[in-house]
């Protein structure tokens, strides 16, 4: 039987969640036996800037990624995998960032 804190009414053996928040569970088996864990879900949330910036012909513009925890994985479209990309060429960005359980934002 499990009983999860944190998610009202929840029994399953497994559940999904969408918001930061600290969960517990606690399970017993057959003999009885009692065993609890809780863990603390941390979903970040980003800002992010303006969709169109204007840069004079031989100019660059640093794009970047600011007050992302450690930890955290960066892909522009042009392959870079750093938290800062210099545009110096005509043409659209991309971010995805993503966290170490696979959840995304672009």
């Amino acid at each position: 039987m499990f009983h999860t804190y944190g998610i009202p009414e929840q029994r399953d053996s497994s559940i999904s969640v969408n918001s930061t928040g600290t969960y517990s569970v606690t399970a017993t088996d057959n003999f009885g036996f009692v065993s609890s864990d809780t863990v603390q879900v941390l979903y970040p949330t980003y800002t992010i800037g303006a969709d169109t910036v204007f840069v004079c012909a031989g100019d660059s513009i640093e794009l970047s990624v600011q007050d992302v925890p450690i930890g955290y994985g960066y892909l522009w479209n042009r392959t870079d995998t750093t938290p800062t990309l210099w545009a110096k060429a005509e043409g659209w960005n991309t971010l995805i960032v993503s966290d170490i359980n696979g959840c995304k934002k672009s």
